[in-house]
């Protein structure tokens, strides 16, 4: 019986190594690269070249939170990840792109809140996504938003979840160990800014890593996408659409209001989508009535504040095309630029801070390209 047991335990001490030899490499590989950095170390140790990327956790709003407050920029662009491709060389005073951090409308009051009233912010540049005001897409349900701007991720339950998909994405996304090795945290910190060279720039701004941000000349089809974000899908942010969230509009009353409080110049704006997906949204208007109505039922909000909107829903008023987007709800920083050249053409009082030829040269310079920028 004692000589079965040994072996028994021998066998698992056997089959047990392998497990533990990868489970080790995998916790050096997510240490080396940054991965199980908190955001007090990751600001500690960046630098403006570092490109700032994780794989397998995404803390980016306790992340931008805290940078915004240590830069206390003049300008800022705050919504969901349709803002993040704004960037700091369109504008002349500082700015950081808070992109991702309001995911949700009720998101952008409890950001304000977290943001100290010494800030230096005279302008505010906000995206709202149409989807904000869809009952079909926000409940008002309870979430994790006030945890992801307070609170540090866990290291010992992330190791645990992400030991399946790093020996996954190693075997299939090239992730290279000696790439990791080599990899200074003053250039990229994460995987997915080390192997993908996707990640938030110094100013807040997303960039796409190659294929993503290649120059491509076949006109994509975004409406036939599949996906979280298919027309119609049920909780995708194109949704059917057929009457207003009145909690959204309070919501956002509210939202104004404390930046009225604070002396923060509102310039909001509705996000474009490509070409075909706003085509197809007209061919199915029964289903999407509400969203239609939205310019007409936000602008008299902004106006009472003396703020600033635009509707860029319809890409064509803006010149874009289906080549500068990224996907389906996703334009790249082409078409960013062009929405603030679209403010100032529209006599919007961002004309103060940009110089307006500049951004027309560098709108051409692109050559209908995803980015006005090279890769990091």
């Amino acid at each position: 019986m004692k000589r079965n047991v040994g072996a028994l335990l021998i066998k698992i001490f056997i089959l047990s190594v392998p497990i533990a030899l990868l489970f080790f490499i995998m916790c050096w590989a997510m240490w080396t690269s940054g991965e199980l950095m908190s955001v007090k170390d990751i600001l500690r140790n960046e630098t403006p070249a570092t490109l700032f990327g994780l794989a397998y956790s995404d803390p980016k709003e306790r992340y931008k939170l805290n940078k915004l407050i240590k830069k206390n920029p003049v300008i800022i662009a705050l919504g969901s990840s349709r803002v993040m491709q704004f960037r700091e060389i369109f504008f002349k005073p500082s700015f950081y792109n808070a992109g991702g951090c309001a995911g949700r409308i009720k998101n952008f009051s409890q950001f304000m809140a977290h943001l100290p009233n010494e800030m230096k912010c005279t302008t505010m540049i906000v995206g709202l996504d149409q989807n904000f005001f869809n009952p079909n897409w926000d409940d008002f349900g309870p979430d994790h938003f006030l945890d992801l701007l307070e609170k540090e991720r866990s290291r010992g339950p992330l190791l645990v979840s992400s030991f399946q998909k790093f020996w996954f994405d190693f075997m299939t996304k090239g992730i290279s160990l000696s790439k990791i090795a080599n990899n200074r945290w003053s250039e990229a910190i994460g995987l997915n800014a080390i192997v993908q060279s996707n990640g938030f720039q110094d100013d807040g701004g997303y960039q796409r890593g190659p294929p993503a941000n290649n120059l491509i000349r076949e006109i994509p089809n975004f409406a036939a996408e599949p996906g979280s974000d298919a027309i119609l899908k049920e909780g995708s942010r194109l949704a059917a659409f057929k009457g207003i969230n009145v909690n959204a509009i309070n919501e956002l009353d509210r939202f104004l209001a404390a930046c009225k409080m604070r002396n923060i110049h509102v310039i909001a704006f509705f996000p474009p989508f490509p070409e075909d997906v706003y085509d197809k949204l007209l061919e199915l208007k029964p289903d999407f009535t509400g969203f239609f109505q939205l310019p007409k039922l936000v602008s008299p909000h902004l106006k009472t504040f003396g703020f600033e909107f635009y509707d860029f829903t319809n890409p064509r008023t803006l010149g874009a095309q289906n080549m500068e987007f990224c996907d389906s709800i996703h334009g790249s920083d082409t078409v960013y630029l062009r929405i603030v050249i679209g403010m100032a053409l529209r006599g919007s009082s961002i004309n103060q801070s940009i110089d307006l030829n500049s951004l027309a040269k560098m709108l051409n310079d692109s050559k209908g390209g995803k980015s006005v920028f090279p890769l990091k």
